[in-house]
This record gives structure tokens, C-alpha cells and sequence, in this order.
């Protein structure tokens, strides 16, 4: 029973996951071509809302599924973090390759460096310790790199304090404030980066979350289902009336209240039976290969209109048409990918 709820909420999260990549999506691709009054918030902040919601969702996963794994049963640090990038990797090198074949095509073979190669498979382009903070040849890559850098300090945590849930809590706290802070200071340290903050903060605003779920949230779980609701409804009510820079304090604040509110809502039994139709299933579960396939198939997709002569600002229907190709090659790199790794299994 246990295992069938769990396998209903996670549904439901890969619903909310592709809803909140359609954000990146336009904030990188739109450029405020259509919908630009209507969708002004997305055009602005999409990126954030996306972006920060990955790494939320992110640190409550790990929390819940990999804490025990790594303290009780002593996992080691190739069999925790192997398995996670092994899981993004062969999309997000697709993703390079097709940028990298895009910008020598247009920009010729100096705009390449094999440093920039290197760091860029290697994960650490950004937030680590390149000088300049640089981001990865698909630049909205850059996420993988930090949350690769979130999922080791993750597993040291848990190795630290694994005799203390006390000490446990109190440092991904410390993680989360120290990384609202970095996000703020922007300063130019190794490790300390505004994008490095912006991932401490939000993965492990998640981790607490998860934590202070399995201590307090569960045993009063409707009364923050309505609390919840009302968090959600005052924001968007608020956003719609107001505007955003009237609400705005901290974009991250903000977009980890919608996101906290947004996943509490869908872990509720009633909600999740609309996720589990196969197709639906599948559809939802493209997120990952839009999010690194969106940028490079945009850049194509560009050059593709401005041979045929056409403008891409013409019509939204030449907006349209991209963003149903971009998810149809999502789904058979999806599809290939999968056959690749069953017959690697077998």
C-alpha cells in the first residue's frame, strides 16, 4: 500500500516537474515573442521558477531516499553518486554535442576549447572552482554541474552526522542560509558563487523540508494541505493583481514557497489518480530531455526558419510547432535511451 502511494506521488511530482520546465523553456527561447503582457512573470522569472524548483525537489528526493542508505546502510560514495549522474549524463552530452556542432557550423572551430571540453564532461564547469564561474557550451546545463556539487555535500553531511539527527538538521540549515547568502553577495570564490549559493540554498531548503516533514508535517497533514492552498492562492492572487516586483523580497523565497506549496498539494490522494494513465505517465516523465534539448533544438530549429525565409516573430504558430517537435525528439531520445540501457542490462 505503502509503496503504491509513494509510486502515486511521484506521478504527480513528474506532473508538476513538466509544468515547471515549460518555464525554462520560454524563459530561454521566447525572448518575449508571444504572449509578452500575458506571460510577463515567465518571461522574467521562468528561469528561477524551473530552475530553483529542480534543486527543491531534488533535496527532498535524496533525503528521503538515500539519507538511510548512506548511514544505516554505510553506501559508498561511487554507488550513491554514479547511479544519479548516470541517469542525466548521456542526454546532457547529447546536448553539448549538438551545441558544439551548432557553434562550429556558425562560429567556426575557435569559438571551442578543450578545457571548456573537459570541465564540461567532468560536470564542474560551473560552481566549482573554474575561474570566471564559467557555464557549460549549453549553457542551461549549468544546473547539473551545481547539483552534482549539492549531491556530494549531501553524502559528507550524512556521513558527519550520522550519530545525530541533530547535527544533521542544523547543517543543511546552515546550508540553506548559507547559500541564501551566497546568492546574494554573488561573490567570486571557488565554491561560493552566486550559482553555487543559488543551489545550496534550494537543495537544501528541500532536505529540511523533508526532514520537518517526518517530524511535524505528517501528524497535522490537512491542515497544511489548507495551508498550503492559501500560500499558492495569495501568490498567484497577489502576482495577478500586484505584479511581481511588488511581492518580490527574495526571488528564491518566493519560489520555494510556490514549489513547497505546489508538491505538498500533490501528495494528496486525490490528485494523484490523474498522473497515472500510461501515456500521461510517460509524457510527464520527459522533463529531463526537454530541459537539456530545449536550447540547442532552438538554435536549429532558427536557423531551419531563416533558410525556409521565413520570421520566427511572424506567427505563434512557428512558436508552437517548435515546442511540439522539441517534446515529440524528446520523447524518442527518451525512448532510445531506455532500449539502450535495457539491452545494456540484459
Amino acid at each position: 500500500m505503502q509503496k503504491e502511494q509513494d509510486k502515486g506521488i511521484i506521478h504527480s511530482w513528474n506532473a508538476l516537474r513538466f509544468l515547471f520546465i515549460w518555464c525554462v523553456v520560454y524563459y530561454h527561447t521566447n525572448s518575449g515573442y508571444f504572449f509578452k503582457e500575458n506571460l510577463s512573470f515567465l518571461a522574467e522569472y521562468g528561469g528561477f521558477l524551473g530552475n530553483y524548483f529542480f534543486f527543491f525537489i531534488s533535496g527532498i528526493l535524496i533525503s528521503k531516499r538515500c539519507r538511510s542508505r548512506i548511514i544505516k546502510d554505510g553506501a559508498t560514495l561511487d554507488k550513491f553518486i554514479i547511479p544519479r549522474i548516470l541517469k542525466f549524463y548521456p542526454v546532457y552530452m547529447l546536448s553539448e554535442l549538438l551545441i558544439i556542432t551548432w557553434s562550429v557550423v556558425n562560429l567556426g572551430i575557435k569559438g571551442i576549447s578543450v578545457t571548456h571540453l573537459l570541465t564540461d564532461a567532468l560536470l564542474i564547469t560551473n560552481g566549482w572552482f573554474i575561474p570566471g564561474n564559467q557555464v557549460p557550451y549549453n549553457f542551461a546545463a549549468w544546473f547539473v554541474c551545481v547539483l552534482v556539487l549539492c549531491y556530494l555535500l549531501y553524502f559528507l553531511i550524512c556521513k558527519l552526522s550520522r550519530r545525530s539527527d541533530n547535527l544533521y538538521f542544523l547543517i543543511i540549515t546552515f546550508m540553506f542560509i548559507l547559500g541564501l547568502f551566497l546568492k546574494r553577495a554573488d561573490l567570486s570564490i571557488p565554491f561560493m558563487y552566486r550559482t553555487s549559493g543559488e543551489g545550496y540554498m534550494c537543495f537544501f531548503a528541500g532536505a529540511v523540508s523533508c526532514h520537518l516533514w517526518d517530524i511535524c508535517v505528517k501528524k497535522h497533514e490537512r491542515l497544511f494541505y489548507v495551508i498550503s492552498a492559501c500560500v499558492l492562492a495569495a501568490i498567484i492572487i497577489g502576482t495577478v493583481l500586484i505584479g511581481a516586483k511588488t511581492l518580490w523580497i527574495d526571488e528564491g523565497i518566493f519560489v520555494l514557497l510556490i514549489s513547497g506549496s505546489c508538491l505538498l498539494l500533490a501528495k494528496h490522494r486525490k490528485i494523484q489518480p490523474f498522473f497515472k494513465n500510461q501515456a500521461v505517465s510517460f509524457i510527464c516523465g520527459l522533463s529531463m530531455e526537454i530541459y537539456f534539448l530545449h536550447l540547442p533544438l532552438w538554435l536549429f530549429y532558427k536557423e531551419v526558419i531563416k533558410a525556409l525565409g521565413l520570421v520566427i516573430t511572424d506567427g505563434m504558430k512557428y512558436y508552437v510547432i517548435y515546442l511540439i517537435t522539441l517534446t515529440a525528439i524528446a520523447a524518442v531520445v527518451s525512448l532510445i535511451f531506455k532500449r539502450l540501457k535495457g539491452i545494456k542490462a540484459s
